[in-house]
């Protein structure tokens, strides 16, 4: 049961408009009277999620996940249903009540790390030899550092810790915030960040999670992070994108470098779509995060053996989530900033626009490494192959790389006992994709009578009173806890739209079955006559529940030997059997029943 009276739940939804807040998380295009998208829930290249500002619900009818606005945010970013009716409710303006007035960690988190970040640009400010770094040996602009942030960790143990406490901070929350290490006799702490560059890292509501920091001196390691905390988890994080996410949508295109400084010199340099994983390879929560706004991404690694091989190694998971992929890697010794500063932005973008598909790049990497012309080489390209190409999602492409991958190793035609084998396994990877294309079985739903009632209440509520009069009771407990919902908020004359129903069912399943029938295109030319024909199913559905409950007590009565009973009850079953004929003679027609 949730702290909060309902009709203030009413009120914040009825201020949040869905279409503004999913499009701050997915690329919507007009679709008719709906917008579409590509599903953030499932892999899929077609987009096949709709949502309805007139119903003010998203269904998906590729994987069937769907709901409100507090759905969305609920599955999306992962909220309960209290974290999302704070958020909507402060986007709304909304005041909550019955929460006590507690501030939650997260706020307070937040509300530290905002103050560390403005205490960190200030050190920046008054630290000739922090300035002098970015300006003039790592050739930063005065925009660009004040763009990202950028600030200094000044060299005394304690520096942030004093100015903290003095502000009113406990050790407690510095500590939860990450931003002290505890000393190693354990008698107190003392700053994590000392004498460093400071890289704030900001979530997509431009919030700072965390820190990355970079010694200015010759402290080891070069670079340190925040540890995970409540607000930063290294694997959800991309550093950038609050600022490039605009561009990435534009262009439909994710560049990926690796560290701070590759960011900012790539964006400095006028290529503003790009973001860094600060690490060696994508994970399905980044590449999730991307998603949101593009279905290609180039990846621009260094040129360490060691390096690439980490790379491919993680982008196996981006052919698996959908993307197309393209992959450029840099003069051994190089990065993307150390590049830039030697050749110019003009030369990088062209080492960009030449970037090679990634099972491309990839049969390339391990050509060198294998001797391509043995039987020997060939099986183990194809072994380093076959876990990529095993992840490729759509199955037309994955079986034009299985061609590509024959051909280029020269499988065709005759082949050595070995190369049979190999083209054996290529073929079993086939054929297994072959068979997955194969149509799922077509669910029928057993009770299309009760659906189609519940579909015409959702989409047309002048319905609700004579379905609620006829009907009877609902024999799918799905269908059931629906009508009754609506059933409830139509007697109470409150608005039944769908949106509000799933507000009260709190349940995924229903939420998805109650967005799915309110949005998707009902096959009813005439609403009167469909109502008349459900509602006359329903009725036929009734009695033959009667009959087989009275044939089990004739059976019952004969056994017993109670002749006279099994008479009666078998008239009883004979006249419902005769209402069901007339129904199915007249049913379909329109006619009335009395």
């Amino acid at each position: 049961m949730s702290p909060v009276p309902q009709s203030v739940i009413d009120e914040v939804y009825a201020r949040c408009d869905i279409v503004e807040i999913i499009s701050g998380y997915l690329h919507l295009q007009p679709a008719g009277r709906n917008f579409r998208a590509l599903c953030p829930f499932h892999q899929e290249k077609t987009p096949s999620f709709i949502v309805s500002p007139e119903k003010q619900l998203f269904n998906c009818f590729g994987c069937g996940t769907g709901g409100n606005v507090f759905s969305f945010l609920m599955k999306h970013e992962h909220l309960s249903f209290m974290e999302a009716l704070r958020l909507l409710a402060e986007k709304a303006g909304v005041t909550l009540s019955g929460l006590g007035g507690e501030k939650e960690a997260s706020s307070a988190l937040f509300e530290l790390n905002g103050f560390a970040k403005d205490f960190f640009i200030k050190c920046l400010g008054e630290t000739s030899k922090a300035r002098d770094y970015l300006l003039k040996k790592r050739g930063l602009s005065p925009e660009v550092i004040e763009k990202f942030c950028l600030g200094y960790a000044p060299p005394d143990r304690d520096a942030l810790l004093r100015k903290a406490e003095e502000e009113g901070f406990s050790e407690r929350i510095l500590i939860e915030g990450g931003l002290l290490i505890q000393r190693r006799d354990k008698e107190g702490y003392y700053d994590r960040f000392r004498n460093r560059i400071i890289f704030p890292i900001f979530n997509l509501a431009e919030k700072v999670v965390g820190f990355g920091g970079r010694a200015l001196g010759d402290e080891m390691p070069l670079y340190m992070n925040s540890p995970e905390t409540a607000l930063y988890h290294k694997s959800d994080s991309l550093y950038g994108l609050h600022l490039s996410r605009k561009a990435i949508a534009e262009c439909g295109k994710a560049l990926i470098v690796e560290g701070y400084m590759d960011v900012i010199a790539v964006f400095q340099a006028g290529i503003r779509n790009v973001v860094g994983s600060l690490g060696t390879s994508l994970t399905r929560r980044q590449l999730r995060l991307i998603r949101r706004y593009a279905q290609e991404v180039v990846m621009v690694y260094d040129g360490d053996k060691a390096g690439i091989e980490a790379t491919l190694r993680g982008l196996d998971s981006s052919l698996a989530e959908g993307f197309s992929v393209r992959l450029t890697s840099l003069p051994e010794g190089e990065d993307p900033d150390s590049f830039i500063g030697r050749h110019g932005s003009e030369t990088f973008q062209e080492r960009v626009s030449c970037a090679a598909d990634l099972l491309e790049y990839k049969l390339g990497f391990l050509r060198n490494r294998y001797d391509s012309t043995t039987v020997g080489g060939k099986a183990s390209i194809v072994r380093e192959m076959l876990p990529t190409l095993e992840k490729v999602a759509n199955a037309i492409e994955k079986s034009g790389y299985i061609k590509r991958l024959a051909e280029e190793l020269s499988l065709g035609g005759r082949a050595s006992l070995g190369e049979e084998y190999i083209l054996t396994e290529l073929h079993k990877l086939e054929s297994k994709e072959t068979r997955a294309m194969q149509p799922s079985p077509i669910n029928i739903d057993p009770y299309p009578a009760e659906r189609s009632l519940i579909q015409i209440m959702l989409q047309h509520s002048n319905m609700v009173d004579r379905i609620k009069a006829e009907a009877g009771e609902f024999q799918c407990s799905d269908y059931r806890k629906i009508a009754e919902v609506i059933f409830e908020l139509h007697q109470d004359g409150r608005a039944s739209g769908a949106g509000r129903i799933v507000n009260i069912l709190g349940d995924d399943k229903i939420e998805a079955l109650v967005s799915r029938l309110a949005v998707e295109a009902a096959p009813f030319e005439d609403i009167e006559l469909a109502v008349a024909d459900a509602l006359r199913a329903m009725r036929n559905n009734e009695r033959k529940r009667k009959i087989e409950a009275l044939e089990k007590r004739i059976e019952d009565a004969d056994e017993e030997g109670e002749e006279e009973l099994v008479k009666r009850l078998q008239a009883e079953c004979q006249q419902i059997t005769q209402e069901m004929v007339s129904y199915r003679r007249g049913g379909k027609l329109g006619k009335s029943e009395d």
